[in-house]
């Protein structure tokens, strides 16, 4: 993705951050949460692993670095950048990874008795959402590879039958990517969710980079969703719990999602996942093509090295596309070891025990 030159310039700024950094430099006093001060009340052991400085911006809500639950300076500021990176109209920092933000999806956009067709591999907290909320799920199933032993993804031919069969629906929940980086076909799936009055919600935890490089599959946003969330903690910079919920205006309202956020996270969010995410859409926006043309090189060199390897095997785009995927993330390796009398679980024993 190739960022107006504009809209580029603003995206090297980082007002949460600098802010934070700001506060923690002019040293004032506290008489506030957290408790260890700083840092000075922290365990010897655990400042002696970490450093010091780490402490100084571990804040709470104060005037000069805003508030979660109701931002109107440096977060909402942090925010609008986001969304404008990543081509949402709304965009939330959550601090309880992707799964506060399904919960978010699920319970803003639906209500008690609704029926929402969820694709069966989406994750638990899809669940956990639906329970929230009180809708009703129904399910339809993605692709299982039985020789590989895998769950695909969705097929464009599956959502249409559910869509066909459950007409009154509320709403679509996909999951693209998964887990192994197999995408559906979501500009086409939206469109026919959309012609049915649907909304279509995307769990998107494991494509947070899809909008920063143009050989990697349409984002979630991109093909029309109109609420997605992303583990910008499981790809990019973000650092673990971090994660955004992305909001497109017109099938949804975001005042819903805004309040909903309000009563599923915590009031005292973590600062520094919150400088994460301010930071890694930061590099994304501004490095993330650069950085992914070397991941693309280095994952695309790794799958051809490992076909070659006697006994092992390693999914790519065209294996994806024979068995009706729409496309593949290609950063991401898939290796079968089938082929060594072996499991996965036993290969990953074995290099997690004899090897560094």
């Amino acid at each position: 993705m190739t960022l107006p030159s504009q809209l580029e310039d603003e995206q090297f700024r980082t007002p949460l951050f600098d802010a934070m950094v700001n506060l923690a430099e002019s040293r004032k006093v506290s008489f506030h949460t957290p408790g260890h001060k700083s840092g000075k009340g922290i365990s010897t052991r655990f400042r002696k692993f970490v450093g010091p400085r780490i402490f100084s911006i571990d804040l709470t809500t104060l005037d000069e670095v805003d508030s979660l639950q109701n931002p109107s300076g440096v977060i909402k500021e942090a925010q609008e950048l986001a969304a404008r990176a990543c081509g949402a109209d709304r965009s939330y920092f959550l601090v309880n990874g992707t799964t506060v933000g399904n919960h978010a999806m699920v319970a803003s956009a639906t209500g008690p008795g609704d029926r929402v067709l969820v694709a069966r591999n989406c994750h638990r907290s899809v669940l956990t959402g639906l329970i929230v909320s009180g809708a009703q799920p129904v399910f339809f199933h993605p692709v299982f590879d039985h020789d590989l032993k895998l769950t695909l993804n969705v097929t464009l031919e599956a959502v249409t039958a559910a869509l066909d069969a459950h007409p009154d629906a509320k709403a679509l929940l996909v999951t693209s990517p998964n887990y192994y980086g197999l995408c559906a076909d979501l500009p086409k799936i939206i469109s026919s969710a959309h012609g049915r009055g649907m909304v279509v919600l995307v769990d998107e935890a494991h494509g947070p980079h899809l909008k920063f490089h143009p050989k990697l599959p349409r984002c979630a946003l991109d093909a029309g969703a109109d609420l997605c969330v992303q583990s910008t903690h499981k790809i990019v910079g973000g650092m673990t719990q971090a994660s955004m919920l992305h909001a497109r205006e017109g099938r949804v309202d975001v005042d819903d999602i805004t309040n909903t956020l309000k009563l599923l996270q915590t009031t005292s969010p973590s600062y520094i996942l919150m400088a994460s995410l301010d930071l890694a859409r930061m590099q994304m926006a501004t490095e993330g093509k650069k950085l992914l043309d070397k991941t693309i090189k280095l994952a695309e060199d790794a799958r051809t090295k490992i076909r070659a390897i006697p006994g092992l095997a390693c999914f790519a785009t065209e294996q994806a596309r024979a068995a009706g995927m729409a496309d593949m993330d290609v950063t991401k390796l898939t290796i079968t070891v089938s082929g060594l009398g072996l499991s996965g679980y036993q290969v990953s024993q074995i290099l997690n025990t004899d090897y560094d």
